[in-house]
């Protein structure tokens, strides 16, 4: 017997918050993983990255809406190089199948 996905992927993945939110955590992984390798603090972030502490907790809090620009310059800073796609909204989301 099937269950029923508690929302429907295809349409959630149409919503421009929840792709924010995958961005903003995938950021959020990044960046954590970067400051843990080289022992960082958030105050060290911010220097090396030429924003403020508060910028900092406001990316690991998900409370910003970067651009793309942004987006770019906190990726280099971290070593580390964005990829963008655009593909149809049905298909996988971290292991999950859209049916």
């Amino acid at each position: 017997m099937k269950t029923k996905n508690m929302y429907n992927l295809r349409e959630l993945r149409k919503q421009p918050e929840f792709i924010l939110t995958q961005l903003q955590n995938e950021l959020y992984r990044e960046l954590m993983a970067y400051m843990e390798k080289h022992g960082l603090n958030k105050k060290q972030m911010a220097e090396r990255l030429g924003v403020s502490p508060a910028y900092v907790s406001q990316v690991l809090n998900g409370q910003f809406n970067f651009t793309v620009m942004k987006l770019v310059e906190l990726s280099l800073a971290i070593d580390k190089v964005p990829v963008f796609r655009l593909e149809e909204p049905q298909g996988r989301v971290r292991g999950v199948v859209a049916r």
